[in-house]
């Protein structure tokens, strides 16, 4: 373990009960499988995938909103904090209650009127705003408040679920800046969680990939474009770069079981694939495949 070490997950899974009305029979769903990683002080980790693959359902663990079903997850952090971690979700629609005063909702983590003017100058909010109720607030501004709210209670570690949702290009960059500016005024720990990779090249530190429910690559390098090997990794590169083809969709999807999860979407796949996959780990990267780019 690094000295550094905050959040240290090893072979962690969560599973849930899904009813599935025509089998008339309860189902389990593996979400996670397997899951080991590593989170360090001060660092900025981008977690990336597209819908569906387990992101928003690992931060749920790291910040103990959902317990895993399986393995462990040991969180060395620096205070004795009642929430140490703060979640901000995606939704902001829903993150405010519009029939409230600004300045009452901040009231519920801090009254002390010095931290929030504070507060609210780190995210770039006019301290006007404390007199606004949540329905004049616009996008934006719902966004930036509801981060003020996690950032008056001083965490050690901030999850960000798709922060860059239902926002214009200029807002995306302008409001990973302000992220950028948080992390380093106040060594606050960040967790970006998105499926826009090509925003993240510059901002983080260390990228994880996810892939049904597995941590199938990490990068400690900003230079996505050249760094990920991974076969899904260049997917999403592709994707993001609108170079995919339509027939990249295509690929048919079987019930065998294969030891790698991205087996029948693969152009590189081979026999070797359906029973074991390599770890190959050097300096500044983990790829969890058998033939990398």
């Amino acid at each position: 373990m690094n000295v550094n070490t905050l959040i240290e997950a090893r072979n962690i899974s969560y599973s849930a009960e899904s009813s599935f009305s025509l089998l008339k029979k309860n189902t389990t769903i593996d979400i996670i499988k397997n899951v080991s990683f590593e989170l360090y002080q001060g660092e900025i980790l981008g977690i990336v995938g597209e819908s569906g693959c387990g992101k928003t359902t690992l931060a749920k663990i790291i910040s103990g909103v959902t317990l895993n079903t399986s393995g462990e997850i040991k969180k060395h952090l620096l205070t004795n904090k009642i929430s140490p971690i703060q979640i901000l979700f995606q939704n902001s629609e829903e993150l405010i209650n519009p029939f409230r005063k600004c300045r009452s909702i901040l009231n519920d983590a801090s009254n002390d009127h010095e931290s929030l003017t504070e507060v609210l100058s780190e995210v770039n909010a006019d301290k006007k705003l404390l007199n606004s109720w949540g329905y004049q607030l616009s996008g934006g501004e719902r966004q930036r408040i509801a981060l003020a709210r996690l950032l008056v209670v001083k965490p050690e570690i901030l999850i960000l679920d798709e922060p860059f949702s239902a926002q214009d290009y200029k807002s995306k960059i302008n409001f990973i800046e302000l992220l950028r500016n948080i992390n380093r005024k106040q060594n606050i720990t960040i967790i970006c969680i998105t499926h826009e990779l090509d925003l993240l090249n510059d901002f983080v530190n260390r990228i994880m990939v996810m892939y049904k429910g597995k941590i199938i690559e990490t990068s400690i390098t900003n230079n996505f474009s050249t760094s990920l090997k991974h076969p899904y990794s260049q997917f999403l590169l592709e994707s993001g770069n609108y170079k995919i083809k339509r027939e990249d969709f295509k690929k048919n999807i079987s019930q065998q079981p294969t030891a790698c999860e991205y087996y029948e979407r693969c152009d590189k796949k081979s026999e070797k694939c359906i029973s074991e996959v390599a770890i190959i780990q050097n300096d500044s990267s983990t790829i969890h495949c058998n033939h990398p780019y």
